[in-house]
C-alpha cells in the first residue's frame, strides 16, 4: 500500500469517526436551546415554577407536590433545582419510556 493510499484511508477514517460527533453536537445544541427556553430566569437552573410552566405549555397539569416529586427524582445534587445535565438525564429517561408508560405517568400524577 502506498503512502498516499494510507493517508487517504486515515483521512476517511477520521471523517467517518467525526460524523457521530457532529450529530451529538447538534443534539446537545437542541437540548441546550430547549433548556434555555424553559429557564425563564436565565440563571442556568430550572425551579419548580419554570418546570410547571413548561409542562403547562404542553398541556400537562401537575400539582405543586407532583412537580416537587419530579424535581426530587431528577435532582442528583439535591439543590432543589434542575441543572442542564439533570435536564438531559430526565429527557433521556422520558425517551426510553413507551407511550403507555408515559400515559400512565401523566395520569398517575
Amino acid at each position: 500500500m502506498t503512502v498516499a493510499a494510507q493517508s487517504l484511508g486515515i483521512a476517511i477514517g477520521c471523517i467517518i469517526g467525526l460524523v457521530p460527533l457532529l450529530f451529538l453536537d447538534q443534539k446537545e445544541k437542541a437540548l441546550r436551546a430547549s433548556f434555555d427556553d424553559v429557564d425563564l430566569s436565565g440563571d442556568g437552573f430550572l425551579d419548580k415554577y419554570e418546570i410547571a410552566m413548561a409542562l403547562h405549555r404542553f398541556g400537562v397539569m401537575l400539582s405543586e407536590k407532583n412537580v416537587e416529586d419530579l424535581i426530587r427524582h431528577c435532582d442528583k445534587n439535591h439543590d432543589q433545582k434542575i441543572d442542564f445535565n439533570e435536564y438531559c438525564d430526565l429527557l433521556a429517561q422520558w425517551e426510553c419510556l413507551s407511550d403507555l408508560e408515559r400515559k400512565r405517568f401523566l395520569h398517575e400524577k
